[in-house]
């Protein structure tokens, strides 16, 4: 985050926030607000939308220079990924991204995705599409794990026609795991997915390496499914033993039986290792 020092000394900046001490908030550490406005960020935005929309004069930035060349960094970044995701991972167990691409590709556009993790849910964050407002919730910027859980239970209360997932580390999943105890009681079909790699990968990957130090990072491959079929929910295990070319068939059947049993169902991935967010430091 850096507090804005990465602003341009150049960059002409405006603060939004409900609150002008929250939008005045490290203002003159990097940065200073050329304007404050004391308004909501959503309906501002929206508001100011709407106004150049109106201006027959505007005609918007979809051709401009800029917006292309990032566009054109989206797409490198995303090849880049979907050529990761077909690699065999160090220890031959399944490649998590290409788990993800696969759950991707069945979610509904109405799904709510909850997410809950280090590593694995960082992958998810540049594979799995948000499918609106309001459709992913995640521990936010201090990654305050152990959300999980109760953001789920929230959306499925709200929006119980909808399908809600849980994408959780397997570290991340300890902090709220036994709530799918009151998803049984309550006959909620939340669905989750465990990436498990036994290790906190986004803590491990530097602490050993700075450190040289693997205290409290290793963990077991846990068989979590069991602990929902304890609970008289569906578990699910998912190793290399699946067949690969069948992953979204496997998702689909998931969400099939959760759905007409309504019932929750946990699918323990068990995930091998990559390089995909070398550099990524969480210590």
């Amino acid at each position: 985050m850096s507090y804005g020092r990465v602003l341009s000394s150049k960059s002409r900046i405006i603060s939004i926030n409900r609150s002008r001490q929250q939008a005045t908030k490290n203002e003159r550490l990097f940065w200073s607000a050329d304007v404050v406005i004391e308004a909501d960020i959503a309906s501002t935005l929206t508001q100011i939308a709407a106004v150049l929309r109106s201006d027959p004069d505007y005609k918007g930035y979809a051709s401009s220079e800029w917006l292309s060349s990032l566009s054109e960094r989206d797409t490198q970044q995303e090849l880049s990924i979907q050529t990761k995701s077909l690699q065999n991972t160090t220890d031959s167990k399944l490649n998590p991204l290409r788990v993800l691409y696969a759950l991707d590709k069945v979610l509904k556009e109405d799904s709510i995705i909850v997410v809950d993790g280090g590593d694995f849910v960082g992958s998810a964050a540049y594979i799995v599409r948000t499918r609106g407002a309001l459709q992913w919730l995640d521990p936010g910027a201090f990654g305050t794990l152990g959300v999980g859980a109760g953001f789920a239970l929230g959306a499925k209360l709200v929006y119980p026609n909808r399908d809600v997932f849980i994408i959780y580390g397997d570290g991340s999943c300890g902090f709220s795991l036994m709530e799918f105890d009151t998803f049984e009681r309550h006959a909620l079909n939340i669905i989750a997915i465990i990436g498990n790699d036994a290790c906190w990968s986004q803590i491990a990957r530097e602490q050993i390496k700075i450190f040289d130090d693997d205290t409290g990072v290793n963990l077991k491959h846990v068989h979590y499914e069991e602990v929902n079929r304890a609970f008289g929910g569906l578990g699910m295990l998912l190793s290399s033993d699946t067949d690969t070319d069948k992953l979204d068939k496997f998702f689909e059947n998931v969400i099939e039986q959760s759905n007409s049993k309504r019932k929750s169902a946990i699918v323990n991935v068990i995930i091998g290792k990559t390089d995909f967010r070398d550099g990524s430091i969480s210590v």
